[in-house]
């Protein structure tokens, strides 16, 4: 993604992620973005229940089984924390 993303304020890499292989992995991706200098927009990193539309916000923390997590997709917009 880095290096494909130009390197200025408006440029941004949309991720979306079903949470088939937990959390943990996810969180271990934006992580390795952070790493290398990608952050969350301002919206911030997203859930979305696929059955209703509803929103929350992203919580590495949260448990639920694999029925539940099957329900939910993640949205991020990812940006260079410090671009020109």
């Amino acid at each position: 993604m880095t290096a494909l993303l130009d390197y200025c304020s408006t440029a941004r890499v949309l991720i979306v992620a079903g949470l088939h292989t937990g959390r943990g992995v996810l969180s271990h991706f934006f992580g390795v973005a952070r790493e290398n200098g990608l952050v969350s927009d301002e919206e911030g990193i997203q859930e979305k229940n696929v059955m209703d539309g509803t929103m929350r916000c992203w919580d590495e923390s949260r448990e639920e089984d694999v029925i539940e997590r099957k329900k939910w997709l993640i949205i991020a917009k990812l940006k260079w924390e410090k671009a020109i």
